[in-house]
């Protein structure tokens, strides 16, 4: 699997992203060389597949690297049966997905497991992962449905708030309406910071506890919002649009 892709990615990236609000808030910031630290991104899809069985697939991948196979940038964390695991079971997974990034931010092997109990290890605990080279979470994407169980949150495309980073509404009666678009839409006035994401839209979960969360890091799938979304509408438009114009 790569991580550092070609010569130069490394430190292009900590030069475009040096002020970014997550990094400059982040509080082992001062801890991390970041000329061997690798950013990486944690990818979930809540996926349809045979006989219209869901499967939970999460994985995760250096943010250095592009244009390759799949196979070469991405490698599995866990996959799950949607009829087979309850919440609680993905919750537990994502315990040690986030004990794992942590042993990765401070660059050695911890000694005890998620729950706080002692963990038996080849050798002593404190020991270095990869050679003094660290990586930071950068990036924790995937499609709304995946989000939704990652982060435990309240809001869904159903209810009344329909979006975790801003207060879009889908009533009706009301000016946060999420169908007002536009760069002077009102709810852009609403968006939430990390606090407020964590007391108003999650409830109990692992990954606001990991060192160094931000709001920022959460990115939806640009594949839903846009290949499976966007595109598909406009497509359909065309023919019409195209009898109306000729």
């Amino acid at each position: 699997m790569r991580l550092l892709g070609p010569p130069g990615a490394l430190q292009d990236f900590w030069a475009a992203n040096h002020d970014a609000p997550w990094l400059l808030a982040h509080p082992y910031r001062s801890q991390l060389d970041l000329n061997r630290t690798i950013p990486i991104f944690i990818h979930g899809d809540d996926a349809e597949s045979h006989r219209r069985r869901s499967f939970m697939v999460v994985s995760w991948g250096s943010l250095l690297v592009s244009g390759c196979s799949p196979f070469d940038s991405n490698m599995l964390v866990f996959a799950g049966d949607n009829a087979q695991c309850l919440h609680e079971t993905y919750n537990v997974l994502n315990c040690w997905l986030c004990w794992s990034l942590t042993e990765l931010l401070l660059g050695t092997f911890l000694d005890v497991d998620p729950f706080g109990s002692p963990i038996q290890r080849a050798g002593p605990g404190g020991r270095q992962v990869a050679g003094g080279w660290k990586a930071v979470l950068a990036c924790h994407k995937g499609d709304e449905a995946y989000l939704q169980k990652a982060y435990n949150m309240v809001t869904t495309w159903n209810s009344e708030s329909v979006c975790w980073r801003c207060g879009a509404s889908k009533g009706a009666n009301t000016e946060l309406v999420y169908t007002t678009h536009g760069p002077n839409a009102p709810h852009r006035e609403t968006l939430l910071d990390t606090a407020a994401f964590i007391e108003q839209v999650c409830r109990e979960n692992p990954f606001v506890r990991l060192p160094g969360f931000h709001i920022d890091l959460l990115q939806n799938d640009w594949l839903h919002c846009v290949d499976l979304a966007i595109v598909p509408e406009c497509a359909g438009s065309v023919p019409c649009c195209h009898r109306t114009c000729v």
